[in-house]
């Protein structure tokens, strides 16, 4: 008998989350970010900090999170999720 929440045992490889291939060296390269790469980026901002440009961080870092915005969306522009794949087959 299987309940809410559970998987049975012939599904749970399909159970797993469906990641396009093009957007595999994505995670790759934000998994670099969370183990231990973003002290550089705090040194070089508190860096500019004392160097007196105060202005200066917050321009990069809008720059880099536009740039950001900009290839997620190229990236992903294409990908249909499970819902919309379904209503066009319908």
């Amino acid at each position: 008998m299987i309940m809410k929440g559970q998987v049975a045992k012939n599904e749970k490889k399909a159970a797993g989350p469906k990641v396009p291939p093009q957007v595999k060296w994505m995670i790759l390269l934000a998994s670099f970010s969370s183990i231990g790469y973003g002290y550089l980026t705090t040194v070089i901002g508190g860096a500019m900090l004392a160097a007196g440009y105060f202005a200066l961080p917050f321009i990069l870092a809008a720059i880099f999170y536009m740039s950001a915005v900009i290839a997620l969306y190229f990236n992903f522009r294409n990908v249909k999720v499970d819902d919309e794949r379904s209503a066009q087959t319908s």
